[in-house]
């Protein structure tokens, strides 16, 4: 019996076409889409982070947890919903109007002014000599419709304003309240170690209708202490790991073993006052926790605005320790005095 080769053709185009489309699909699968996709991070611990100018008497059993994000492509949109702990945001919910590049940057101021925050109010509750230091005004956002757009940048940190100098925030905003709309301003700040000088006009506030030069700003600060405190954390960013630190820092400060011996996670912004604030993906911050190894895990429990008892970190927290079928303990804490109660105490 014999073939007739346009009946092998056609087999043969049939096999390329059909292998062409299957490539069609599968890199299709791999396009990025307009979704950051969130899923559980890793629990770090907090000594490996830090050093202090002392001997060490007491260091080590904190943690700190973080959640991985990556661009979502087709195939995460796709099959989201299978995974545990896995979620899709918006790209413009995280980044706002930044680029990636301007992102990582707050993501970064963040991270340090936890740090000096964890610094500052840890050598205060151990006792030990601090000082912190307005160094100016950070910015973190310039609005679309200030004159300063493409002249001043993400990270720059204002120093002067028309020749005057400022001790915090609440400073600058009042030296503003006297400028007229259109008035020349000229603004020193610092960028990548260089000081310039930026002229502009100010413009109407779209919200409050004020008058000013149209940014999203923080102050900035340095924080020393006696012993000196030093971190190296370069590649994870955010205020989350703030309670965290305080925590292990206090321990080493203080010289007391707090922590005593057991693996001890959890999350929660601070503030110099020892406040614990609330964060985002608890639930990713658990399950990265319970896979650690960890028996306690703190969860801010703070109720802001819009809030219900369900939709705090704490609740969040429950629900997923228990999706998880975790022994770990879930202790919901309001400042860092509720977390160093608990340790002692039990």
């Amino acid at each position: 019996m014999k073939v007739q080769p346009n009946i092998i053709k056609r087999k043969s185009y049939k096999l390329v076409w059909l292998v062409l489309a299957v490539c069609v699909v599968v890199a299709g699968l791999f396009l990025p889409t307009k979704y950051y996709v969130e899923t559980p991070g890793g629990a770090y611990q907090v000594s490996k982070y830090f050093k202090i100018d002392q001997p060490q008497s007491h260091s080590g059993g904190f943690y700190f947890t973080a959640v991985s994000i990556r661009p979502a492509m087709v195939f995460d949109y796709l099959t989201n919903s299978w995974r545990s702990f896995s979620e899709l945001v918006p790209k413009k919910e995280i980044d706002g109007d930044n680029t990636t590049e301007e992102h990582n940057k707050v993501e970064q101021f963040y991270m340090a002014d936890s740090i000096n925050n964890a610094v500052y109010f840890a050598a205060k509750t151990a006792h030990v000599p601090v000082k912190k230091t307005f160094e100016g005004i950070y910015v973190m956002d310039v609005l679309a419709s200030s004159d300063f757009k493409g002249k001043l940048a993400v990270g720059d940190v204002i120093n002067q304003v028309d020749g005057h100098t400022f001790h915090d925030s609440k400073e600058l905003i009042a030296y503003f309240a006297g400028v007229k709309l259109g008035q020349t301003i000229r603004i020193g700040v610092q960028r990548a170690g260089r000081t310039q000088v930026i002229s502009g006009q100010a413009t109407k506030l779209p919200e409050t209708k004020r008058v000013g030069i149209g940014i999203t700003l923080t102050e900035k600060s340095r924080v020393t202490s006696t012993p000196a405190v030093h971190a190296d954390i370069t590649d994870i960013g955010g205020p989350s790991a703030g309670l965290m630190f305080t925590l292990e820092l206090y321990q080493q400060l203080a010289h007391q073993d707090i922590a005593q011996s057991r693996k001890i996670a959890g999350t929660g912004t601070i503030d110099e006052t020892g406040h614990v604030g609330s964060i985002g993906g608890i639930d990713k911050k658990v399950a990265a926790a319970a896979k650690k190894g960890a028996k306690i895990f703190f969860a801010p429990s703070e109720r802001l605005p819009g809030m219900t008892k369900r939709t705090t970190n704490y609740a969040e927290a429950v629900t997923a320790a228990k999706k998880l079928k975790t022994e770990m303990k879930i202790v919901p804490v309001k400042n860092f005095t509720d977390a160093l109660n608990y340790l002692t105490q039990h």
